[in-house]
C-alpha cells in the first residue's frame, strides 16, 4: 500500500540540510510545507519553517509519537528519532505534486532516509525504499531511476542529468619586466659674473707749489719712478656636493580584468513521436532546463 506520510531525509550536518532547503524552494515546494528539526534562524530563506517536533525537551518519546501522528510507521519514527539525538537535522515534506523534485534535491545534498540509511539493511516495501540505492557502509549509490509513492499515486521515472561546463578562473605571479636605476654624467655651461677690482695707474702733472725753485740737479739727469699695479684673478675650482637622491621600491596595486570564455552547458530536449498522451511539463524544469 502507498504510503501518505511525508517524504523525510536525514543529514550530515546543518548546512547539508540548508542547502536541501534551498534546493527545495527552486523545485517549487512552498515553505509550509517543510518541517525542520532545527531552529530555524531570523532572516534568510531559513526564517519561517516549521519546527518538526512539538516537544520542547525532544526526547525520544516525543519525537517517535510526532512522527507517528504524521503517519510515520513506528519502526521508521524509532529510526529518525535516533539520528536526531545523534544530532543529525531531520527534513520532512509534504511532497504532494514534487515527490521527484524532492528526492533529486535529499540525494543532491547527500541526504538518506530509513530505507537508504548507511549499510542499506533496512527493509521495508518497495514503496518505501525511496530513491536511492544504498552501496557499502557509508557510500550511497546514486541511481538514475527514481522511485517514490505518495498517497494514491506511485511516480516512475527516468533521470536525465544535465551538466554545465563552469568557468574557474586561478591567478599566478609571473615577471612581466624590470625596472632599473642608475646613473648618467651630463655636462652643462654655467655662467655667473664674480666682481673683481684691479689697479689703475694715473698721472698729474702741476707747478710746484710756492713758484719756481732754483735746483742743482742737472738737466736731463736720468730720474725714474716705479709704481707696482695689483690685479684680482679668478681661481676656478669644483667641488663635488650631494644634491639630493632617488629612491626605488615596488608596491602592489590591485585592478579588476575581464575574464570571458565561451562554456558549454546541456539541456532537455523533450520529443515525441507516435500516438502519445500530452506531456506533462513542470514549470519550474522548464525555466531551468531551457532558458
Amino acid at each position: 500500500m502507498a504510503r501518505s506520510y511525508p517524504l523525510i531525509g536525514v543529514f550530515a550536518d546543518r548546512d547539508t540540510a540548508e542547502q536541501a532547503i534551498q534546493g527545495l524552494y527552486r523545485v517549487g515546494v512552498d515553505k509550509d510545507q517543510i518541517s525542520y528539526s532545527g531552529h530555524a534562524s531570523s532572516g534568510g530563506f531559513m526564517e519561517g519553517l516549521k519546527h518538526l517536533f512539538s516537544g520542547t525537551d525532544d526526547s525520544d518519546n516525543t519525537v517517535v509519537q510526532d512522527l507517528v501522528n504524521l503517519g510515520v510507521p513506528e519502526e521508521q519514527a524509532q529510526y529518525y528519532a535516533r539520528q536526531h539525538r545523534e544530532g543529525h537535522p531531520v527534513v520532512a515534506v509534504n511532497a504532494a505534486g514534487h515527490e521527484q523534485g524532492v528526492a533529486s534535491v535529499f540525494r543532491q545534498a547527500g541526504g538518506y532516509t530509513y530505507s537508504t540509511q548507511a549499510g542499506g539493511n533496512a527493509t521495508g516495501s518497495n514503496a518505501d525504499r525511496g530513491a536511492y540505492a544504498t552501496g557499502a557502509a557509508g557510500a550511497t549509490d546514486y541511481t538514475d531511476r527514481d522511485t517514490y509513492a505518495t498517497g494514491d499515486q506511485t511516480s516512475n521515472a527516468e533521470t536525465l542529468r544535465l551538466r554545465e561546463e563552469q568557468l574557474q578562473v586561478q591567478k599566478h605571479a609571473e615577471r612581466v619586466g624590470e625596472v632599473r636605476l642608475h646613473k648618467d654624467v651630463v655636462e652643462e655651461q654655467q655662467q655667473f659674473t664674480v666682481p673683481v677690482s684691479h689697479e689703475e695707474v694715473y698721472v698729474e702733472q702741476r707747478p710746484v707749489s710756492g713758484g719756481a725753485r732754483f735746483t742743482d740737479t742737472p738737466i736731463g739727469q736720468d730720474e725714474t719712478i716705479s709704481v707696482p699695479v695689483n690685479a684680482e684673478q679668478l681661481d676656478v675650482s669644483k667641488n663635488t656636493v650631494e644634491t639630493g637622491e632617488v629612491r626605488i621600491g615596488k608596491r602592489t596595486v590591485t585592478e579588476n580584468q575581464q575574464v570571458n570564455d565561451t562554456v558549454r552547458r546541456e539541456r532537455a530536449r523533450l520529443e515525441q513521436s507516435g500516438d502519445v498522451p500530452p506531456v506533462q511539463r513542470n514549470t519550474d524544469w522548464e525555466n531551468q532546463s531551457n532558458p
